[in-house]
C-alpha cells in the first residue's frame, strides 16, 4: 500500500526553509491532508504489523506518533517544528528508556530512519545487562553475528564507557559491547521509499530480523 505522495516530500522541503508559525498556519490544511492523516494511517498499520512481531507492544499507532511541534525551551535551535514525522514506542508510547524500543522517522533532511534497541537505560538495567554479558559473553555476540541480523542491520551502535568494573574486564575480548551505555541498531532508506508500496513491508521485514536482539534485552526489564 502507498501511504504518501510527493506532497508529503514537498511539505517538508518547504517547511525546512520556512520553519515558523506563520508559514505553518498558512499551510496547515496541506499538513493535515498530505502529512498528518497519511502518517496516522501508516502508523496504525505499522503497529498492527509490529504486534505480530513483538507481542509485548500495547500502544496503537496514533498514540505512538510524535508531535510535529518541538519543545524548544532548552534548545539552541528555536525552529518550532520537526522536519519529519516519527513514531516511537517500546511497550507503550516512547517507552524506549526502560524497554527495548523502536523509532521510525520520515523526512527530507534525514530521509527514512529505522531504529531499534535498548537506548540509554537507567543504571539498574544497564548493570544487569553488563553483568549478563560478562557472565555469558558469547550469547549476545551470537545474536549480532547471525546472518539475518547482519543482513538487515549490519551491527550494533551506541556510546561506550571508557572502562567497566574490574570483574567485567576479562570478558571484554569476547564481548566488547559490555562497554556500551546503549545498545541500538539502525538503517537509513532514501525518502523515495515513502512513495512506494514497499515502505511498510521493508520496515516490518527489518524488525523481524531483530526479534532475538529485542528479546535479549527484554529479560532485564519489567512490564509495569
Amino acid at each position: 500500500m502507498k501511504y504518501f505522495t510527493n506532497k508529503y516530500i514537498e511539505f517538508f522541503g518547504n517547511l525546512t526553509l520556512n520553519n515558523n508559525k506563520e508559514w505553518f498556519d498558512e499551510h496547515r490544511s496541506g499538513y493535515e491532508m498530505f502529512v498528518r492523516d497519511p502518517f496516522k494511517k501508516f502508523s496504525t498499520d505499522l503497529l498492527e504489523g509490529m504486534k505480530k512481531i513483538d507481542q509485548d507492544i500495547e500502544v496503537d499507532g496514533p498514540n505512538a506518533m510524535l508531535r510535529i511541534n518541538k519543545d524548544v525551551r532548552f534548545s539552541k535551535d528555536k525552529a518550532p517544528y520537526r522536519t519529519n514525522m516519527a513514531v516511537a514506542f517500546g511497550i507503550n508510547k516512547s517507552d524506549t528508556f526502560t524497554w527495548p524500543g523502536y523509532l521510525i522517522s520520515l523526512g527530507v533532511v534525514d530521509n527514512i530512519q529505522v531504529l531499534g534497541g535498548m537506548y540509554m537505560p537507567g543504571t539498574s538495567i544497564k548493570n544487569k545487562i553488563q553483568s549478563a554479558m560478562a557472565e555469558n559473553p558469547e550469547e549476545f555476540m551470537k545474536i549480532i553475528k547471525s546472518k539475518t541480523f547482519n543482513k538487515h542491520w549490519g551491527g550494533v551502535n551506541g556510546e561506550r564507557n571508557k572502562r567497566v568494573p574490574k570483574e567485567f574486564e576479562g570478558s571484554l575480548n569476547k564481548n566488547p559491547y559490555i562497554l556500551n551505555k546503549t545498545w541500538t541498531y539502525g538503517k537509513e532508506y532514501p525518502i523515495d521509499l515513502a512513495l512506494s508500496d514497499d515502505l511498510l513491508p521493508s520496515i516490518l521485514e527489518d524488525y523481524k530480523a531483530a526479534v532475538e536482539f529485542q528479546n535479549y534485552f527484554k529479560r532485564f526489564c519489567k512490564i509495569n
